[in-house]
Parts: C-alpha cells; sequence; structure tokens
C-alpha cells in the first residue's frame, strides 16, 4: 500500500503539469516541469547574488568591512545576511507573494534563501527563529505572513525552532515608499517581545531596505532579554533617499 501511494505521487504531479501547466513566478512564461524556485531557466540566471564586498553589520556594499551609517548609529541586530540583490525576478516574487496572495511563491522565496544559508551561524537546536510579525489587518489582507513562511524553511536548515516572540504593538504604514526618515518614525516602539527572551534570535524577514524594521524588532527582543539578534532575509535592498 505504501509503495502504491509513492508510485503514485509522480503520476499526479505529471497530470497536475498538464492540467495546469507551470509558469514562471517572474515573467509568466511556460515551464516544462514545476521548479522549486517558481523561475524558468531565463529568469534564475538573471538573480543576482548579493557577494561583493559589504558591511558586517547592515550587509550594505562596503569596501572596508563597515559603512558610516552603522557606524554613526549603530543598529539593534548584530548582523543581517540577505543572499540577493533586490531587483529583478526577486522583486517580482516578493511583490506578487506579498500583494497576490501568492503563498506558493513565498515557498519559492524560502526555497532561494534555503539555498544561500551556508555562511550563517549554525548555533544549533536551541535556535530561535522569530518571522517579523504582520499588523493584524495586514495579515487578514494577504491571508498569511510571507516571512513566517521563510522562517519554517530557516528553521529546518539552520536546525533550529520557529517561534512567535514579537507583536505588533500598533498599526504602522508600508514601508515601502516611505523616505528614510519616514520610515525609522513609521516603525518606532511598532513591536513588542509580550515574554521574557533568551539567548539568540534569528529574525527573518522577506526584505531589508533602511533596516528600520530589522532594527525596532531587534531592540525590541533584546528589551526582552535576548543576547544577540541576527537578521536573515532574501534580499537586500539600496537605501531610500
Amino acid at each position: 500500500m505504501w509503495h502504491a501511494r509513492l508510485d503514485a505521487r509522480p503520476r499526479a504531479e505529471a497530470l497536475l503539469t498538464v492540467m495546469l501547466p507551470p509558469r514562471c513566478g517572474s515573467c509568466g512564461a511556460p515551464m516544462v516541469a514545476r521548479s522549486p524556485d517558481s523561475l524558468c531557466r531565463v529568469c534564475r540566471e538573471l538573480v543576482e547574488l548579493n557577494d561583493g564586498p559589504r558591511c558586517g553589520r547592515c550587509d550594505l556594499p562596503s569596501d572596508d568591512g563597515s559603512c558610516e551609517r552603522c557606524r554613526t548609529r549603530a543598529p539593534a541586530f548584530d548582523g543581517v545576511r540577505a543572499p540577493y540583490i533586490y531587483g529583478g525576478a526577486i522583486r517580482d516574487l516578493v511583490l506578487r507573494a506579498k500583494f497576490r496572495g501568492r503563498e506558493d511563491l513565498a515557498q519559492a522565496l524560502a526555497h532561494l534563501l534555503s539555498e544561500e544559508l551556508r555562511d550563517l551561524p549554525r548555533t544549533g537546536a536551541e535556535s530561535q527563529v522569530a518571522p517579523v510579525p504582520l499588523a493584524l489587518r495586514r495579515r487578514l489582507l494577504r491571508g498569511y505572513n510571507p516571512s513566517a513562511v521563510i522562517a519554517r524553511h530557516v528553521a529546518r536548515v539552520l536546525g533550529g525552532e520557529v517561534r512567535y516572540l514579537l507583536l505588533r504593538s500598533r498599526g504602522t504604514r508600508a514601508q515601502s515608499g516611505l523616505t528614510l526618515a519616514e520610515r525609522r518614525t513609521n516603525v518606532q516602539q511598532a513591536f513588542v517581545a509580550p515574554r521574557a527572551v533568551r539567548g539568540s534570535v534569528i529574525l527573518v524577514d522577506d526584505v531589508v531596505t533602511s533596516g528600520e524594521t530589522a532594527h525596532h524588532a531587534a531592540l525590541a527582543l533584546k528589551q526582552a532579554g535576548a543576547q544577540a539578534v541576527w537578521v536573515v532575509a532574501l534580499a537586500r535592498a539600496t537605501l531610500p533617499t
């Protein structure tokens, strides 16, 4: 019986491919087979890695390993790792996962991220992997939290456990479209950790841009007792003006 079920699975997937041909999550082109990253071969080859010299704290480009912004105002988090540059196919997947209710594309983003987590510190089974929470209204509109989907994959790769350590203490505007100064004000005191936090936390989000969301979320975790907060995101965007 068990072997019959295993044998039936590829046939079911093949039938699904015939009935609902997969399409690239970025350009929409039809694909011969379903791909874990939901990208066609052309779009996948155009994805840009964030592998140049960068700041060891915020992951922005930096030739000397430390950017002026972090030296002027040290963020509450201990480091960021975002292995892709935000743009092109990555941007398409993120926006469709967020604003079109495409949880399958959030799974694709998680797969892409899990391929590039080799250089993160592995803290073992006691790791706490916490997604950045959504405000209730956005959670209801989207139907799910993309960061929570990604966090589950990160926990599997790093050998940790997903824990929902943060809550939104108030509603905020969407960060996209805001200036750097507006982003900072928008998320001030927007997070709270309702329980004491111990040890290190890996905080997971989809994209880091200004770093203000990560900073204030990490600040709330450290005020609750976290010793260190490392931020993991799929992509790093350029700073807004």
